[in-house]
């Protein structure tokens, strides 16, 4: 087997690949025959590559969490490295021990830091007996990775004394590129600790610490300092130290001059825009205009000399947010110059096309609506037509959506105002909208949010319902969003009729909800309104003494219950069977007081005492309430078994 080490490395690892479990039986197989074939004609060079073949096993091991099946690999690195005292091979075997530690058992579900710490110890002693074979850079990043365990399960002063230990051994060899690097990330995951445990002034100290380590030349300190500036930024806005935030992004500004390879410089750039449209995004809540203006410039300019898509969807951002900001002001013309500027950006980039199209179809629709409700009809028939202009030239989903919104939403307005001319026209031009992309479910939604407005606002019952079954015929597909506008209208609908005790309509659009049930993938919140409405429409029928209607409803929740006992949806993190069973058990109570309280005391009847057979449904209702309390008493919900104690105390 005189492999080279580039054949031998890739048939292990076609072995590891291969394997069904953690054992790697067939990889390890292929190492002992190669490792015997060592032992018969070997020379140094293959007992490096047999050195390499075992460092790949132990990694495996290791990276399934199959760390104690790497020891006797490890075990049979150490050996040759006491064999032969080669250092290529000395610096394999400290390599091993350093993942195995790190990787390895620190990371492992059954985590070992005992076994870790152990290896540790190894490692130092190896660097410290051979000082000639540049094994400190091994060591550096074993006291990283310990770091990074320690504060991962929140060990403060472990990772702390760790610490420590680290900066005295790195201050040798300051002026190492590699180890400078492996210091800042020690530094980055203390930072990153602190801004877990929402110190925001710790994290703050130990970076203005890292980013006085020398940084002119290498990337990864480059980019690491660069990543935390940009999260620290975030960080100090959301904590309101604008101040600390400006001085982090001018100490961001500065990376953008340091003598990078072009990659770092791309990382940079974009973390540089990042940092401006968060501060710009700050000003602009907090109405500081003049402040947001100044970022908007820097963008502004930042976009014209990278000519970088990165750069450029940041400055997008930004001007968007400036249109939105025209429009609250009623100023359509200057809105109108902001959607103009994010059309030549998007004739620029290609490569953010599709986000600024979207940009630019939301101030189109910011434009029609707005204007619309201060009667500016030229804007809204402006806007309106571009929109259908841009749709007819791009198959962007977003222009179709942002055209739906529009229209729902002038729909509503013309509502509002009582203007059914322009709302009926508007309603038209949806509803050509959706049968034309009919696989658009979001143009559903929108539709539905426009009929659903419509029913709640007429006063004749007959023609809300009309527009419901309009919203309810809608061909499937549907997404959630649909199924709840639906759903949520109905349910409202339901309300207002049970409060004028309008029973008949009340029927019909339970009839029309529960056919939404039919549909399949239906969301547990329409599953709930059937239950609830079920519920109230059963009490209002129980408390007016019509027990065969309260009955029915009742056994249309029984049912339900049956249905969706076991099914896996929540609601709130709860069962949904959970949910239903407690709406059920206060339908079964009162029912069973209404039964009480409307049961004559002393009538003859040729078919048998009423109190006797109100009796005997309360018995029955008992019953019912009692296997839920069996099914349920695992949960917090102690409606269910306040439910059975009531009933059971009630006397005829």
């Amino acid at each position: 087997m005189d492999n080279t080490l580039g054949e031998l490395i890739e048939k292990v690892e076609e072995l590891i690949e291969y394997c069904d479990d953690t054992d790697f039986k067939e990889a390890v197989e292929y190492v002992d025959q190669y490792a015997v074939s060592c032992k018969k004609n070997g020379n140094g060079r293959q007992q490096e590559n047999l050195a390499h073949a075992k460092y790949r096993l132990i990694e495996a091991f290791a990276d399934y969490g199959a760390s104690p099946k790497a020891e006797k690999h490890l075990a049979d690195l150490c050996r040759l490295h006491e064999q032969t005292n080669d250092c290529a091979i000395t610096r394999i075997y400290v390599d091993a021990l350093v993942y195995l530690a790190g990787d390895g058992y620190l990371l492992d579900e059954n985590e070992n830091l005992d076994r870790a710490c152990e290896l540790h110890d190894t490692l130092k002693q190896l660097v410290r007996k051979n000082p000639h074979c540049e094994l400190e850079e091994s060591l550096m990043r074993a006291f990283v990775d310990f770091v990074y365990y320690y504060l991962r399960i929140e060990m403060e002063e472990e990772a702390d004394q760790i610490f420590k230990e680290l900066h005295k051994f790195y201050l040798p060899y300051a002026a190492n590129e590699y180890m400078t690097y492996l210091y800042v990330r020690a530094f980055s995951y203390w930072i990153e600790f602190y801004i877990k445990q929402d110190d925001y002034e710790s994290a703050n100290e130990w970076f203005d610490t890292a980013r006085q380590i020398p940084n002119d030349t290498d990337e990864g300190i480059i980019r690491t300092i660069s990543g935390l500036t940009e999260t620290l930024v975030e960080l100090n806005i959301e904590h309101e130290q604008i101040r600390k935030a400006e001085e982090l992004s001018a100490t961001h500004r500065h990376l953008l001059l340091k003598e990078t390879d072009e990659r770092t410089k791309e990382i940079v750039r974009k973390r540089m825009a990042e940092i401006l449209i968060a501060l710009f995004n700050h000003y602009v809540l907090t109405k500081q205009i003049d402040a947001a203006l100044l970022k908007y410039d820097e963008l502004k300019q930042m976009e014209a000399d990278t000519q970088h898509p990165d750069v450029a969807e940041c400055y997008a951002r930004a001007i968007y947010a400036i249109a939105i900001r025209h429009l609250k002001q009623l100023e359509f013309k200057e809105a109108v110059k902001c959607k103009e500027a994010l059309e030549q950006l998007s004739g620029k980039y290609k490569e953010i096309k599709s986000d600024l199209t979207n940009y630019i179809s939301m101030v189109l629709r910011g434009i029609a609506t707005d204007s619309e409700e201060v009667r500016e009809p030229s804007f809204r028939e402006e806007a309106l037509r571009q929109l259908k202009y841009m749709i007819e030239r791009d198959e962007d989903t977003s222009i179709k959506y942002n055209y739906a919104v529009a229209l729902a939403d002038l729909v509503c307005i013309g509502m509002d105002n009582n203007r059914q001319t322009y709302q009926g026209y508007y309603l038209e031009e949806l509803k050509k909208l959706v049968n034309g992309y009919p696989k658009i479910s979001s143009l559903k939604e929108e539709y539905a949010r426009a009929l659903v407005f419509i029913a709640e606002q007429l006063t004749d019952k007959d023609e809300s319902l009309g527009f419901m079954q309009i919203a309810a015929s809608m061909p499937q597909p549907w997404d959630t969003d649909t199924f709840n506008q639906i759903s949520r209208g109905l349910y409202n609908l339901i309300v207002k009729l049970l409060e004028n005790k309008d029973f008949e309509h009340v029927e019909q659009c339970h009839q029309l909800h529960t056919e939404l049930l039919c549909h399949p993938d239906i969301p547990a919140e329409v599953v709930l309104r059937q239950v609830k409405q079920l519920y109230n429409t059963h009490y209002d029928y129980s408390d007016k003494g019509d027990f065969i209607h309260a009955e029915e409803k009742y056994q249309m929740l029984k049912e339900l219950y049956r249905k969706y006992v076991n099914a896996s949806l929540e609601i709130d993190e709860n069962p949904l069977g959970l949910e239903i069973a407690k709406r059920l058990a206060l339908a079964a109570q009162n029912h069973a007081i209404d039964l009480r309280d409307k049961t004559p005391k002393k009538t003859f009847s040729l078919f048998g005492s009423p109190a006797k057979k109100s009796a005997k449904e309360i018995e029955r209702l008992l019953n019912d309430v009692s296997l839920l309390v069996a099914k349920w008493k695992d949960y917090p919900m102690p409606e269910i078994a306040n439910a059975y104690h009531k009933i059971k105390s009630i006397k005829l």
